[in-house]
């Protein structure tokens, strides 16, 4: 409690002193981007919910909360720690409680490689238009990491492994038996 009163305290004395960062936004274009920000957020947990199997699928409200929790603990917690809230929200929120955690986290390896196939074009075009060279390298590994990931992840479907996970219920990567040849 001390600790969030003297963060508070902080971040006031902060713009105190440097002023309000929104200061001078124009007010309709911070609004259409805040509106654009929640549709996109509603899109991303309707999409998530749509990797799992028909019957064990969570709530897309639930998957909402558990990206919002996951956004708000990333920014005090270190390392993959958000990953982590997001499958505790899942796992004990409200609805369906029939998703294992190795599903949720299958599909939140995929919802990682689309977010990173999503940022291949802006991080291109951000390196190509700036004028620093030091944000342009930065922007290129974004750029190169995620076409190097979308490429990995055709290369993993032609594999052996690739199609037997994609033959694979995700039921069955969640803790069920695996069934026998022969049976």
């Amino acid at each position: 409690m001390t600790g969030a009163l003297a963060a508070a305290a902080l971040t006031v004395m902060h713009f105190v002193h440097s002023g309000w960062p929104l200061a001078n936004a124009d007010p309709v274009l911070v609004s259409a981007a805040g509106i654009l920000f929640l549709f996109a957020y509603a899109f991303k947990a309707w999409g998530w919910q749509r990797l799992f199997t028909e019957d064990e699928r969570p709530e897309a409200l639930t998957l909402a909360a558990a990206g919002g929790a996951a956004s708000v603990g990333g920014v005090a917690l270190p390392g993959r720690f958000d990953e982590a809230i997001r499958i505790a929200v899942v796992r004990r929120g409200p609805g369906k409680k029939t998703a294992g955690i190795g599903a949720i986290c299958l599909t939140l390896i995929i919802v990682g490689l689309l977010d990173s196939a999503a940022l291949t074009p802006m991080a291109s075009v951000a390196a190509a238009g700036s004028g620093s060279g030091g944000v342009q390298v930065g922007f290129a590994l974004v750029a190169a990491s995620s076409s190097c990931s979308s490429r990995a992840s055709r290369a993993c479907r032609s594999s052996a492994a690739g199609r037997w996970a994609a033959g694979c219920r995700s039921t069955r990567l969640a803790g069920a038996p695996p069934r026998r040849r022969g049976s």
